[in-house]
């Protein structure tokens, strides 16, 4: 098949092109410029993760960590809202912060996102409000009971505040040890458009794939 002539396949059957917060070169330069005079956020190796995805476009349409409003969505109707247009989502994507990065952080200024001392790029604050624990493990899990792992996480993480935004990112080196199998969702569109499949399945789970489970994707 000519993959020029294939279709690529859209994100939530309509989003034309994912998401890309990574900056170029030239913006890398000048972002590393403007952090000297910047708040730092200093972010959690579990939470790069979810910024990368972020930045990737694996979680469009999302432009950085959710703000008040699409959070309660996600935890009350399993949504956000893009442009008049409803996406289902089922868990929020946030980003935790301190007490004392509260006090100083400020709704309409930026923050130089740091993991490990170096720089990962740049958050807008749009947002910060408090860490409804309780109220989030209820909705993502869908009890109300706390004698689980997921709860476990959540409640003895010291941090009570989210922000939500709008971030930059650095672009970052993946793992050494498995760098070649993670592909972001434009690389992804263009191996399936290549290979000329038309039916694909997304799956996740926590170990690797049994044939059972091919089964019953298939």
């Amino acid at each position: 098949m000519d993959a020029s002539k294939t279709v690529s396949p859209c994100p939530h059957g309509g989003l034309s092109e994912p998401v890309n917060r990574i900056v170029r070169r030239e913006r890398a330069e000048e972002l590393s410029r403007e952090a000297k005079e910047l708040r730092r956020y200093e972010i959690a190796d579990a939470d790069l993760a979810t910024l990368h995805r972020i930045a990737d476009g694996a979680l469009s349409p999302l432009v950085g960590p959710m703000n008040r409003n699409d959070c309660a969505n996600v935890l009350q109707d399993e949504s956000i809202v893009r442009d008049g247009r409803r996406y289902a989502w089922g868990i929020p994507v946030i980003l935790p912060i301190t007490e004392e990065e509260r006090k100083v952080f400020r709704e309409g200024k930026s923050c130089a996102i740091v993991a490990k001392g170096k720089l990962a790029g740049k958050i807008e604050v749009e947002d910060i409000y408090p860490w409804e624990k309780r109220k989030y493990l209820e909705g993502v899990y869908g009890t109300s009971r706390i004698d689980h792992p997921g709860a476990r996480i959540a409640l003895e993480d010291p941090r009570e505040w989210l922000i939500g935004g709008t971030v930059e990112v650095l672009p970052w080196d993946e793992s050494p040890s498995f760098s070649q199998y993670v592909l972001a969702p434009r690389e992804s569109r263009r191996l399936f458009a290549q290979k000329g499949w038309e039916r694909i399945i997304a799956f996740q789970t926590r170990n690797p794939l049994h044939r059972a489970h091919e089964y019953v994707m298939v």
